[in-house]
């Protein structure tokens, strides 16, 4: 289930052809706020930079991007433009180079005009790695000289579209670090403009805690009549089109400790008692969980053994309210999911 799960919208209309179609989308897109940048423009042979706000971690970007230039015939053989991502020190995270040429048809009518799109890794020492290689051949979305520009960054990847509209999709890949800012330039003047950015703050960072594996794995403790202790994932009852678990977890949980875990939510004025720490066993984004990252918060409730939970998926969002635990013979913890009608249970290593 996403580290917890991945999620599925079904509307009720479209419910009855799941088996035929299925609509995917997020419940929740929570934290999400907008900005209009000024322009980013810049000479040929020069650069610019279109900075992010403080703390951005995910971003969906929308503008017109202007590449100066002859764009008639084969005006544009050769000129090239860049795209790169920037982390918190300005080093390159990906780089995207898009090279125009023109390749002649074999029954010699008629030219093929074409946008080649590489797209590269980058290390600290400016040495780069080539992830992916695109061709764009639809001349009139790509070869206008103002083309629309998407970029959605969310979950650890992104994917970037142009045209007319933004209605091609050119070239994507993972992104290892957030971006602080977007540089480009190119052989020709350039012109990042109109441009509306959605974003919201790095989830991953408000996650982390002072918890190391090490200390993780040498709690032993086995109170029948607390969650304190490791759990190891045991079993599970989903409904796959609303839930698929992600892997089978290994969790650590720990009085709460503001300390160790700075940013805890609360939940109707409550602080949590217990914090659940993931320690390993994800198999859907797993390279961006972490060990020592919070899973959950366990809330205490009037009833012995019955917690409020506040839990994080895999896209570092809470799964919303009505999730609960229950704690059975001191030895087995049942999570509940009831609005994507779910469980999951823990066994006490």
């Amino acid at each position: 289930m996403r580290p917890g799960f991945r999620t599925y919208r079904i509307p009720r209309s479209v419910a009855f052809c799941v088996a035929v179609i299925c609509i995917m989308m997020p419940l929740r897109m929570a934290g999400w706020e907008y900005f209009e940048p000024a322009p980013a423009q810049c000479k040929g042979g020069t650069t610019a930079v279109l900075e992010f706000p403080s703390g951005c971690g995910e971003f969906v970007l929308e503008g017109k991007l202007l590449f100066s230039g002859n764009h008639m015939a084969g005006g544009l053989n050769g000129q090239q433009w860049i795209i790169e991502f920037l982390d918190d020190y300005s080093d390159v995270v990906r780089r995207i180079t898009a090279r125009y040429d023109t390749a002649p048809l074999y029954n010699g009518f008629a030219d093929s005009r074409f946008l080649k799109l590489t797209l590269d890794s980058v290390s600290s020492g400016g040495e780069s790695v080539n992830c992916d290689v695109a061709e764009l051949h639809n001349d009139a979305e790509i070869y206008g000289r103002v083309n629309t520009v998407v970029i959605d960054n969310r979950g650890g990847t992104f994917a970037m579209w142009l045209g007319r509209d933004g209605g091609v999709y050119a070239i994507g890949g993972e992104l290892p670090r957030s971006v602080a800012a977007i540089r480009i330039g190119g052989t020709k003047d350039m012109k990042l403009y109109d441009t509306v950015v959605k974003w919201r703050r790095d989830l991953k960072r408000q996650l982390a805690t002072a918890w190391t594996i090490a200390e993780l794995e040498a709690i032993d403790v086995a109170v029948e009549e607390n969650p304190a202790g490791q759990w190891r994932f045991l079993d599970r009852d989903t409904d796959s089109r609303w839930a698929e678990p992600g892997g089978r977890y290994r969790l650590a949980i720990v009085p709460h400790d503001s300390l160790m875990v700075a940013d805890a939510p609360q939940c109707d004025g409550r602080i949590p008692e217990y914090d659940v720490i993931y320690i390993g066993g994800a198999t859907t984004n797993s390279r961006r969980w972490e060990p020592g990252m919070v899973k959950a918060h366990l809330y205490a409730t009037p009833f012995a053994g019955h917690y409020d939970v506040v839990w994080f998926d895999a896209l570092f969002e809470d799964m919303g309210e009505e999730v609960t635990a229950d704690l059975t013979d001191g030895a087995v913890l049942s999570f509940r999911f009831p609005i994507y009608k779910s469980m999951l249970r823990f066994a006490r290593n």
